[in-house]
């Protein structure tokens, strides 16, 4: 099953497999499709971490390729910037917005570096191959989907910058992600090219992705970083590699319930909800799978994850 917020992201996965890929190969691809047509999310600049289950050698794989701050980051730089924490208690609130929105915002990407350790290890097709289907939604344009419109207007409080001005905050973004760089938003159904990020996808198909750590593309990305007052150098990208880590595991009803550890992100909390749901009964309702969840995130500290697997060793561990 391939599940992804964009339907032409899946289309693409799913033509993957009906040539005889296997998943990770329809994962890859999937993701590079997926990064261009939902801009607001996760692409080339991103991060994430996987979970993969062998079936032929029974065995599991966690590959964590989250971003890493970059080595200009000091512990004080916004001290005197901060405002608040967030309500949610999930990031706090800095004048301009710089931990949110920007160049200073910004870790030393994961995403090239981690599909491409997925495609080698556990894939069946070529890097350029998992790549290139990408381009042509950047080159040709992508219809702005119910999905991606609704996440543009919808305003998510006074913790966070608003996503109408997010998808627009640098010049380069506003020159792409609205109608010729009016600052006014691309409406339902209408199709939004992308000709340079279609060039940095050919060029990442044909020269691979240490293109992106320490080729043309990572001096493209290390230059404008240093000239916007980023905080990643070239040795930064160059340096960056992705970290194997074993599974996180828990037990729920009989089953065994395998995740992503800590530090990557919602493993340890699925596990520790789902250890909390077994004390209920079966037929619990909604209510308290809110508050089980809600409880779940409140817990996002290393105080809970040491306190944690030390008050329920053996029902989870990692």
């Amino acid at each position: 099953m391939i599940v992804c917020p964009q339907p032409l992201a899946a289309e693409e996965g799913r033509e993957v497999l009906r040539r005889g890929g296997n998943a990770v190969d329809a994962a890859v691809t999937t993701a590079f499709v997926q990064g261009v047509i939902d801009p607001m999310m996760n692409g080339l600049g991103g991060s994430g971490v996987a979970v993969v289950y062998s079936a032929r050698e029974r065995s599991v794989s966690v590959v964590d390729f989250y971003a890493r701050a970059g080595s200009q980051v000091r512990p004080d730089q916004w001290e005197s910037l901060f405002i608040r924490e967030a309500a949610d208690r999930y990031g706090y609130v800095c004048e301009g917005w710089v931990n949110d929105c920007g160049y200073q915002s910004v870790g030393v990407p994961g995403t090239v570096a981690g599909l491409d350790e997925l495609l080698r290890r556990f894939g069946t097709v070529s890097w350029d191959q998992a790549v290139l289907p990408a381009v042509k939604y950047a080159r040709d344009g992508f219809p702005v989907t119910g999905n991606v419109r609704t996440y543009w207007v919808t305003d998510y409080g006074p913790d966070v910058v608003p996503n109408d001005q997010r998808v627009q905050w640098t010049p380069e973004a506003k020159r792409i992600y609205t109608r010729a760089g009016s600052g006014e938003l691309y409406g339902l159904g209408e199709v939004i090219k992308n000709e340079d990020q279609a060039r940095t996808l050919e060029r990442l198909a044909a020269a691979g992705a240490r293109d992106f750590y320490e080729g043309e593309i990572a001096a493209a990305i290390a230059d404008d970083f240093q000239r916007n007052g980023g905080l990643i150098t070239r040795e930064d990208l160059a340096s960056y590699d992705v970290i194997d880590r074993e599974p996180a595991c828990a037990r729920y009803r009989g089953r065994e319930v395998i995740t992503n550890p800590p530090p990557s992100s919602g493993g340890i909390l699925i596990a520790y909800a789902l250890d909390m749901l077994e004390r209920l009964d079966r037929a619990a309702d909604v209510r308290a799978l809110v508050q089980v969840m809600d409880q779940a995130n409140r817990a996002r500290t290393a105080e809970f994850v040491s306190s944690l697997h030390s008050s329920i060793t053996g029902t989870i561990s990692w």
